[in-house]
């Protein structure tokens, strides 16, 4: 029988040998894919953050620019009234 002899045998563990170390090569190349993935989504966490406080810093701005706006306007109709009243 074909199954019991030795080059069988010889042929069968160098088949499983193969398979084995293609499997650890595989599972090497998960575990760096895992630690990129989990990098990556740390950097995303980080962008986020960064955009929202980005997005808050320019609507305080803004506002505090149409405040600044409305003072200027103001002043400029208090002092247009005032050198009408000077003459």
């Amino acid at each position: 029988m074909l199954s019991g002899s030795p080059a069988f045998v010889e042929r069968f563990a160098s088949i499983i040998e193969r398979l084995a170390a293609f499997i650890e090569r595989l599972a090497a190349f998960i575990e760096r894919l895992a630690v990129f993935i989990e990098r990556f989504v740390a950097f995303i966490e980080r962008l986020a953050s960064f955009v929202e406080r980005l997005a808050a810093f320019i609507e305080r701005f803004t506002s505090f620019i149409e405040r600044f706006a409305l003072f200027i306007g103001r002043l400029h109709t208090f002092t247009g009234r005032h050198a009408m009243l000077d003459g």
